[in-house]
């Protein structure tokens, strides 16, 4: 788990007030058992509009796969954006294996994350993510939305 962090602000584009954004490396590791609760059979095939080409992905499980990965994100970094993950995908032919994207509602900080090659058993997934934005002077006042089978724990506890 290891965190590479510089306050260099990206060259690409930005105005002054974007000089400020931050880039925060790190990699999330999830066992090879963590990796396979999380996966959905479902074949999915997105079509290009002005060819024939399809490109078939999976996805991970809805409303589960976001917890866990928020989880993981925390436990690494400390930072208590209250990330909204979408748009995850896992290509079995591709240069990407499998890749995520999510932002902050508050500091408008986006993550990106991917891997290049499929786990093997018994071996741990190493997701690659990049956080960048303001993240580091965000103010934050909203939690996040629990979703799923951790929600359903956390409203039988209330009971």
């Amino acid at each position: 788990m290891d965190i590479e962090s510089n306050g260099t602000p990206f060259a690409d584009e930005m105005s002054q007030d974007e000089c400020e954004d931050e880039l925060l490396e790190f990699k999330l590791t999830f066992s090879y058992a963590e990796w396979q609760a999380l996966l959905v059979t479902q074949e999915y095939k997105r079509t290009e509009k002005e060819s024939q080409n399809s490109r078939t992905y999976y996805i991970l499980k809805q409303n589960e796969w976001c917890n866990v990965f928020y989880k993981h994100f925390f436990s690494i970094t400390k930072l208590p954006c209250p990330i909204a993950f979408r748009r995850c995908k896992i290509y079995p032919c591709g240069s990407k294996f499998f890749e995520f994207e999510g932002k902050c509602p508050e500091c408008d900080s986006k993550i990106e994350g991917y891997t290049y090659d499929e786990p093997q058993p018994e071996f741990s997934i190493v997701v690659h993510c990049i956080y960048k934005g303001n993240f580091a002077n965000c103010q934050h006042t909203k939690q996040r939305i629990i979703r799923g089978k951790t929600r359903e724990l956390y409203a039988q506890k209330l009971l």
